[in-house]
């Protein structure tokens, strides 16, 4: 096959530049073309993103040889589909729009305009050996991916055989083509669809991978060397936006064909659950699966899993986990895992791991020595936690206990990016210990406050009890001062953290109450030799925002042991989001915090500035709204000051700073009192005396206002917060329609039309609250606290988000309201328009525009239209009576006709 290989590698270039010479021949030989309709097919555009990612995944294959790889891979990344697409640009430009479908190929043309017949017939003799090669290149990828399949051993051995004199896996080639053959009768339609939902799916699973991984370097268990070379810019939005646009374009696609890509999805997914992971596991020792020589894999009924890291801290790991082990019958699992860099093979760490099994292999000697059930296992993979999950999956594991040492965070106490990691992923319940701890104790403390981890906490106090004889005590504190039905209810809730669980009835349970639950924590944990917590014992929302208690008390005490409880699937996605959350967002340091506080605590003191700049902005805003003018009413909410304060009260409402929260709401109050004045004063004084558009669109607030307000206080927080974005304030002040609805109230009550000043006062309070709520929940996400963060802290500031959340939710009953007349409204018009339409095509009009008004009794139906001649009042009747039965309604019908004449047929010259 070498000869051959070396003739098709000299035809590729010959190829390219007979292209090049037909398109620089050619071109200019082109006739013009007027650009028509292209046939809406989807087979051109995946075809470019099927080339766009080849040339994506060669850079990314070959980035080791591209020289400042982290400047230089993101600009290439980058440029290839945008090459691509201007290249597709380029070709329907000049060959026309019809060149874009998928009978023919562009090059035709250029071939006929270069040389005629035989520049056609070389373009269609050039495209046949390309695709000749291009089906040699994909099958040979094919069989290529097969074989190393198979060497994981998801394929059977036999199918791996290589003929000795062509050096080629030959039957594995007879399968594919075997595999092949049968498309051959599937429609090039279906068999299209079918594979591009296939692409689309590997894309959604690339993009997904790239969207769950943190957004800070070394995160996520992964070591220094397993990082990845570069970073894709705007991560993780563009990944993000892809996936989402992947996922629509799968809905296009019909169900049919999304039927089919299913159903080979899942056939993959059989096989691989009922055959090759199993195989994949057998054929992994050896190659990144170790152990020592003679030993195999028991069937032991409980398994711990120990991965060793430190010598250190191994005996103290080993002994608790075989003690662990002994009580319930078991045997335990010394892992320890080797890491190679990702452009690196996995069968290339066999050399480390041989080297470094030493160390394993004396911590295990030591704990054998001792009696404990302990084997040993070495393992090679990308990264310390993917090894631990794998192994955890792979062994049959129960439990995982691991050594993990306290950091420092933005917002709380972190176990470290492995233990993140494994947490995260991990198949079976979890402990780990702080490396400071005790080996043996005495007396164990678990405290509870009915959290879904904290049974496992105790189930696992009980098991250990039996080998070290020590006493339980199980905590509740009550957080505040307690009545006796509150206590009882306490009680209740630790009894039934212990139900049914064997060695019940020697738990000490304890209930007390205290003001601050961490203090008391702590004071508590300190008169024991080991506390075992579950973790996460708040809601995701406490987690994200206050941090999480368990960690922030391993902080405090070093014989801390947190224990995660197996739960599901589903606990696992729940902890994967909740760690991409909290990955995803940023945290403002001290200065910053102080900057913010700084500067929305001066914006929010009322001085003559912000006065003038309210009875300027009013001014303007008023007349705008006279005026029906747009321009000028976004020229007002430029100049008005009203957003600080307003963010202000927001921050003081997260910090309970009471002396913030008494300036922001004096400079609203007087700000929105001064605009409504002056706002009445402008419409006094105008010889407008109407209700415009303008006006009717600040006094018809509904669901969508709140939602519009809602994104206005996260961006207004999260711009005054981050200085680098600051920059897109004026855009969130004209979101916010703070002093339009003011203006519009003003200049109503003026005219004496209150029923539109009461609808700009709706619109106003819903802005206010709308703002001040999530202005608040972005300035928590960020970072800014009270300066004392204790649980009372906790409990007002929940007290004080849920007034202003139920003050949001009184304010939307009645855009609610609104909201479903407006829909109701526009679905009337939409059937009046249909109807209109029908019927007016049959009397040779045509029809222009629809008001709809609701009247007492009756709906006002008012259309304007074209027509040839005036319709009779019979047939205005007519229209009037099919509307009234298509509607279910009283339509009354009045209708405006803009006569149509038309110029005599003139002769052809």
């Amino acid at each position: 096959l070498a000869p051959i290989r070396r003739r098709l590698s000299f035809f590729l270039p010959l190829a390219f530049l007979v292209v090049v010479v037909l398109v620089v021949v050619g071109i200019p030989r082109l006739p013009a073309i007027d650009e028509i309709p292209a046939r809406s097919d989807h087979g051109p555009t995946v075809a470019l993103l099927l080339a766009a990612f080849v040339g994506m995944e060669a850079i990314a294959n070959h980035q080791s040889e591209i020289r400042r790889r982290v400047t230089n891979v993101p600009r290439l990344l980058l440029f290839v589909p945008i090459a691509a697409a201007a290249l597709a640009a380029v070709l329907v430009g000049l060959l026309g729009s019809h060149s874009a479908s998928v009978e023919g190929s562009p090059l035709v043309p250029l071939g006929e305009a270069a040389a005629g017949d035989a520049g056609r017939a070389a373009v269609l003799v050039l495209s046949f050996f390309v695709l000749l090669i291009s089906l040699r290149r994909a099958t040979t990828m094919v069989v290529h991916n097969l074989f190393v399949m198979g060497r994981d051993g998801l394929l059977p051995e036999w199918l791996q055989h290589v003929q000795p004199r062509r050096r080629v896996p030959a039957r594995l080639g007879l399968l594919v083509g075997l595999l092949v053959l049968p498309l051959v009768w599937i429609p090039a339609a279906s068999l299209s669809a079918i594979s591009g939902l296939l692409y689309l799916a590997a894309l959604m699973a690339v993009n997904l991978a790239l969207v769950l991984q943190p957004g800070r370097p070394g995160a996520s268990g992964e070591t220094p060397d397993a990082r990845r070379g570069f970073r894709l810019p705007f991560h993780p939005w563009v990944p993000a936006l892809v996936l989402a646009v992947d996922f629509l374009a799968v809905l296009v696609a019909g169900p049919g064909p999304l039927l089919g890509a299913v159903a080979l999805l899942g056939l993959g997914g059989l096989v691989y659950v009922v055959y090759g992971r199993g195989q994949r596991i057998e054929a992994q020792e050896g190659i990144t699966v170790f152990r020592p020589e003679g030993e195999e894999p028991s069937a032991a009924g409980f398994r711990v899993l120990v991965p060793i890291a430190d010598p250190e801290s191994a005996g103290k790991l080993l002994g608790i986990a075989g003690d662990l082990a002994v009580a319930r019958g078991g045997d335990v699992v010394a892992l320890h895992v080797v890491t190679v860099p990702e452009p690196v093979p996995l069968e290339a760490g066999r050399w480390r791991a041989g080297t470094e099994r030493d160390r394993l292999e004396a911590a295990v000697g030591e704990a054998q020595a001792a009696g404990l059930p302990v084997h040993a296992l070495t393992r090679v993979a990308r990264n310390v936690s993917r090894g631990i999950v794998d192994a955890a999956l792979d062994e049959g594991a129960d439990l995982i206990v691991l050594g993990w040492r306290a950091e420092r965070r933005a917002r709380l106490v972190s176990p470290g990016p492995i233990v993140d990691a494994v947490m995260q992923d991990a198949p079976c319940d979890v402990v780990a210990l702080r490396r400071e701890g005790p080996r043996r104790v005495r007396s164990l403390l678990v405290p509870t406050a009915g959290g879904p981890h904290a049974r496992s906490a105790a189930r696992l106090a009980l098991q250990l009890t039996e080998a070290w004889q020590a006493q339980v005590t199980l905590l509740y504190v009550h957080p505040g001062p307690a009545s006796e039905a509150g206590m009882a209810e306490s009680r209740s809730r630790l009894a039934a953290t212990v139900e049914g669980l064997e060695g019940a009835d020697r738990v000490e349970q304890k209930v007390i109450s205290a003001p601050d639950v961490l203090e008391e924590l702590v004071a508590e944990a300190k008169k024991h030799d080991l506390v075992l917590v579950g973790v996460s014992r708040e809601g995701l929302f406490d987690r994200i925002v206050f941090g999480s208690l368990p960690l922030q008390l391993a902080s405090r005490v070093p014989a801390v042991a947190l224990v995660q409880g197996y739960q599901g699937l589903a606990g696992i996605w729940m902890r994967r989001v909740l760690r991409v959350v909290q990955g995803w967002l940023p945290a403002l340091s001290r200065d910053e915090q102080l900057d913010v506080r700084q500067m929305l605590a001066r914006d929010s003191r009322p001085g003559v500035d912000y006065f003038v700049l309210i009875v300027l902005s009013c001014v303007i805003a008023s007349l705008g709204l006279l005026m029906d003018s747009p321009a000028l009413v976004i020229g007002a909410m430029l100049v008005a000051p009203l957003m600080s304060p307003v963010l202000g009260f927001a921050l003081g409402l997260v910090e309970g700073d009471l002396r913030l929260l008494r300036l922001s709401v004096e400079a609203v109050f007087k700000g929105a009192t001064l605009a409504a004045l002056v706002a009445a004063f402008v419409g006094v004084l105008s010889p407008l005396k109407i209700v415009t558009p303008e006006m009717l669109a600040q006094s018809r607030p509904n669901l969508l206002d709140m939602a519009v307000a809602l994104a206005s206080g996260m961006a207004g927080a999260y711009a005054v917060a981050r200085k680098d974005v600051s920059a897109a304030l004026p855009g969130v002040a004209i979101a916010a329609t703070l002093t339009p609805a003011l203006a519009t109230m003003g200049v109503g009550a003026s005219g004496g039309d209150f029923r539109v000043a009461a609808g700009a006062l709706l619109l106003f309070v819903t802005n206010i609250a709308a703002i001040v709520l999530a202005a608040g929940l972005v300035f928590l996400v960020l970072g800014m606290r009270p300066g004392s963060w204790g649980e009372e802290s906790k409990r007002q500031l929940r007290q004080r988000l849920i007034a202003i959340l139920l003050a949001l939710l009184v304010v939307a009953v009645p855009l609610a309201l609104i909201m479903v007349g407006v829909v109701r409204d526009a679905g009337l018009e939409r059937e009046a328009r249909d109807v209109l339409s029908r019927e007016l095509s049959g009397i040779d009009g045509e029809l222009v525009a629809v008001e709809i008004e609701r009247q007492d009794g009756y709906v006002l139906v008012a259309a304007t239209a074209r027509a040839a001649g005036t319709p009779s009042q019979d047939e205005v009747d007519r229209l009037a009576a099919v509307l009234s039965e298509e509607l279910d309604l009283t339509v009354w019908l009045e209708m405006a006709i803009l006569p149509i004449v038309r110029s005599a047929p003139m002769e052809a010259p």
